[in-house]
């Protein structure tokens, strides 16, 4: 026979059960209560009057307002028993009005705790949910403010960590101190799991725009995007809404990918595989110093970035135009390539790319706000010089051997010349990761020789051996975020990038240094006493995500610019394309480079000894009139091109 718990025990449990239950369930259930009360009562009352046909839809109407405190019972008012039922229908209204305020304001004070907690519901739309708070987030945040400025409404952006709301608050507060630093940017923060549906829900990921899983390791991000997998390919969410997110180890790609599509239809998932990326853009800036100062200006929201003008607001005058004519029309902005559904993005030569009826024009601007165009399309100077620079070696010097290493040397095999070199140095005896069989197989193929090189301690004297013996035309410091706090890390990276410059100064050297950072802080105090290459990952996959989240299409015209095939960045000697001292507007200089196939972005210019910060998308009018700029002979232009060098003849 089972033993039944005491009643003690279960009227306890039963009131416990009543108590979690919602407001409208407690209050349903008390009007339930008062209601079998009030008939009980107004029956037994109305045969204490010994008519109870005649009198009980009146004695329920006394029972009623008696127990709403409207009626006090008196000496007169009837029997004494018609008494004694009234007052306690008295004290059962007292009782009832208690219960019914304590409901209301527990549930009031249970809704700000909630908010106060940040574990309340999200009421809106089209807006961005960022997963995980950390270094990242805040550049996140500063991207999607930026962003939001010129928009005509506020924007509402989302945060979920398991951080406490008011920690987030404080944080971002500090860091975003004034309510003028994002005029047009609500942020909302939320308490709870990145991968816990429940918390996704509250975040009202079915209505959302897009989802940034901005995770510190790469295991969370793969459970975040199943979770948000699952909850995106539910019937209740946006069509359009979908996830971006980084993996941060090669070995993680796969899984991520395979999280992402959860076995249905629908592709609901960008995901930047952040090893192979950030090896892409080391290499090319190890070749082409500067270089991540244009991927900088590029990938933010701050200046010039690319935007993709929907077919719908492109002005009819440039349909059936090539991208070289259109850009003779284009007031303040540079068009790179054209876009619809069936192909896609295209940027190929500017002479070959027409703009259909139908396709989105892509082009570098200020701001989304459409395109303006000249009154009448731009003559462009013929002034052209067609020179170019010729094919040369490279020596590399790597230090570090980090698992981003065997993409790095990848690229290194596509774009150095044969004959080059590439030397890697490291503390360790062996590697990591050792170099992989198919690496050294696109090295021996490219006829580029690795060698390396392992020293006891990265010291001055080591350094300076290393560069006596290696006579380097780039360096690559990569960071070893696995051995160390972040802090401590760039305080190595920033002792040899010290030892560098002063090997440099001593020797006379020319070699430009590409450096790898944790914290943006740390990148600020280097690059303030340097004009050499700081590139830091996580800052870059900020970026990246941010454009991403705000205009899907643009990752494809990434994965366009930082693939080894087609057009990619690079920065060119302005020598090879106008004549020197000679003042030209910048309609023919983009003419100029359009004649040979590639496509004018940007320019950077020499003061002295030091370049300039380049310029994306420079005006081309000052006070209503063409600006005229002068080159000189050290003065570069930011190209998209199919090739590092020119293959025209000398002049």
């Amino acid at each position: 026979m089972v033993k039944q718990a005491p009643l003690k025990t279960r009227l306890s449990y039963w009131f416990d059960n009543f108590m979690s239950r919602g407001l409208w369930a407690k209050i349903g259930f008390l009007a339930l209560v008062t209601i079998v009360f009030i008939i009980i009562m107004g029956a037994i009352a109305a045969l204490a009057y010994g008519d109870g046909e005649q009198m009980l839809p009146w004695v329920w109407w006394k029972t009623v307002m008696t127990s709403l405190g409207k009626n006090t019972p008196g000496q007169n008012d009837g029997p004494p028993v018609y008494i004694a039922l009234m007052i306690i229908a008295m004290i059962y209204g007292m009782f009832f009005s208690s219960m019914l305020i304590g409901f209301i304001a527990g549930s009031i004070r249970d809704k700000v705790n909630s908010l106060a907690k940040g574990t309340g519901n999200v009421v809106e739309s089209n807006h961005i949910i960022i997963l995980g708070f950390n270094e990242t987030t805040y550049v996140l945040l500063g991207e999607l403010i930026e962003a939001n400025r010129n928009m005509p409404k506020t924007q509402v952006v989302v945060v979920l960590d398991e951080t406490s709301k008011e920690d987030m608050d404080d944080a971002i507060a500090a860091r975003f101190s004034k309510q003028s630093d994002h005029p047009r940017t609500r942020i909302v923060c939320r308490k709870g799991s990145i991968y816990d549906l429940a918390s996704l829900e509250r975040c009202s990921i079915a209505t959302c725009r897009s989802v940034i899983v901005g995770a510190s390791s790469d295991f969370e991000t793969i459970k975040a995007i199943m979770a948000c997998a699952y909850l995106l390919n539910s019937s209740d969410a946006s069509p359009e809404a979908f996830a971006v997110a980084v993996i941060h180890e090669e070995d993680s790609v796969a899984a991520a990918e395979i999280a992402g599509h959860d076995g249905r239809e629908g592709d609901r998932l960008e995901l930047l595989p952040l090893q192979e990326i950030l090896a892409r853009i080391i290499v090319h800036t190890s070749r082409q110093p500067g270089l991540s100062r244009v991927f900088d200006e590029l990938f933010n929201f701050k200046g010039n970035e690319v935007y993709t003008i929907d077919a719908a607001n492109v002005p009819s005058a440039l349909h059936g135009r090539t991208l070289r004519e259109i850009n003779l029309q284009l007031k303040d902005s540079i068009a790179i390539g054209v876009f619809d559904q069936e192909h896609g993005i295209v940027l190929a030569n500017p002479n070959e790319v027409i703009l259909e009826k139908g396709q989105s024009l892509i082009v570098v601007a200020e701001d989304d706000h459409g395109i303006h165009l000249v009154s009448e399309p731009i003559v462009p100077k013929e002034l052209g010089v067609n020179r170019n620079s010729p094919l040369a070696t490279m020596r590399c010097l790597v230090f570090g051997g980090q698992p981003i290493l065997n993409d790095m040397l990848i690229e290194y095999a596509r774009y150095l010349q044969p004959g080059s070199t590439v030397t890697v140095v490291t503390e360790e005896a062996r590697l990591r990761r050792p170099i992989r069989h198919a690496t050294q197989e696109a090295l021996d193929k490219a006829s580029v020789t690795l060698c390396m090189k392992s020293v006891s301690e990265i010291s001055r004297e080591e350094v300076f051996a290393v560069l006596d013996e290696a006579r380097p035309d780039s360096v690559v410091v990569l960071s070893n975020h696995a051995s160390s706090t972040p802090d401590a890390e760039d305080a190595k990276t920033i002792a040899l990038v010290l030892y560098l410059r002063d090997y440099r100064d001593l020797r006379g050297a020319a070699f430009g240094i590409t450096s790898e950072m944790c914290l943006g802080k740390n990148r600020e105090i280097a690059a303030n006493t340097g004009s050499d290459d700081f590139i830091i990952g996580k800052h870059l996959s900020g970026l990246l995500m941010a454009q991403i989240a705000l205009d899907r299409n643009v990752r494809s015209f990434f994965e366009c610019l930082l693939s080894p095939e087609g057009f990619e960045v690079y920065m060119k000697p302005a020598r090879n394309y106008v004549p020197m001292d000679c003042d030209i507007d910048l309609f023919s200089v983009i003419d100029i480079v359009a004649a040979r196939g590639e496509m004018l972005i940007g320019i950077q210019q020499r003061s002295g000894t030091i370049f300039r910060e380049p310029q994306i998308n420079p005006p081309k009018f000052v006070n209503g009139s063409l600006k005229n700029y002068r080159f000189g002979p050290l003065d570069r232009l930011v190209l998209l091109s199919e090739e590092a060098y020119d293959k025209v003849e000398t002049a």
